[in-house]
């Protein structure tokens, strides 16, 4: 996982898949998101991201730390009114 490794390693995976993102769509991307939900703020900070989604439910707020951002779950079945729903949950906790 990659929050387990070694920071310099993290680093390492987390540019190599960027380089191989890029390799496929022309662009490197700055926006992560954590796998599994490992997370390792400095090395996506070290590696170029500007911003890391987290597998934490909520709401980004003004506050909210740009490598730590977290998200509404949509299941892959889910329709737009399950969406609305998981929106209308989250802003009811604010």
């Amino acid at each position: 996982a990659l929050g387990e490794l070694p920071q310099e390693q993290a680093v390492k995976e987390i540019t190599r898949s960027l380089d191989c993102l890029y390799e496929v769509i022309g662009e490197r991307p700055s926006v992560l998101s954590y796998p599994f939900g490992s997370i390792n703020r400095l090395a996506a900070a070290e590696a170029g991201i500007t911003a890391a989604f987290t597998i934490d439910k909520g709401a980004a707020r003004p506050d909210t730390h740009k490598l730590m951002i977290p998200r509404v779950n949509v299941g892959r079945h889910a329709g737009p009114w399950n969406l609305l729903l998981n929106i209308e949950a989250v802003r009811a906790h604010f």
